[in-house]
Order: C-alpha cells, then sequence, then structure tokens
C-alpha cells in the first residue's frame, strides 16, 4: 500500500524500518496487525480454518513475513504501547 494513504490528512511523515520497508501505520490499523501478529505467534505452526499456516496467513494479509513483523515491533515497542498489565 502506498504511504500516502496512511498519510491522508495527518501532516506527519511515518517512521520507516529500513530493512523492510515497514512503517508505523495510524494507531487502529497498527493496534489490529499487532494483535494479529501475536495471534499468528502463539498458533504458528498451526493450520487456519481455510487450511494454511497462521503464519503464512500473516504474510498474505500484510505483505511482510510475521518475522520480520515481529522484529519491528521490537524495534519500535509496540509492545510497551498496545500491551496493558
Amino acid at each position: 500500500m502506498s504511504q500516502a494513504k496512511y498519510n491522508k490528512g495527518s501532516g506527519k511523515t511515518p517512521r520507516i524500518h529500513t530493512s523492510t520497508k515497514l512503517t508505523l501505520r495510524d494507531d487502529p490499523f497498527e493496534n489490529r496487525r499487532y494483535w494479529f501478529a501475536r495471534h499468528c505467534y502463539k498458533h504458528r505452526g498451526e493450520l487456519t480454518p481455510l487450511g494454511r499456516l497462521w503464519e503464512d496467513a500473516f504474510e498474505k494479509l500484510e505483505g511482510v513475513s510475521l518475522k520480520d513483523y515481529i522484529q519491528f515491533a521490537k524495534e519500535n515497542k509496540l509492545g510497551e504501547k498496545y500491551v496493558q498489565n
């Protein structure tokens, strides 16, 4: 997806992770992607209802491997942002 779609009206340039070209999305979208990644990681090695592996489903829907997204999330401290104690 284009960077402009996420910037529309915000006037902010998202941070870009150089190795994977991931960008931080607006909060509701990034929050959803973060929790989907956690679900896929927890169930990695298992099949989705459609018969594919959860890590493959994440890559198909998000356009980036689960491994790369986990690295991106750690570097951007998304766990601290979205996980409430």
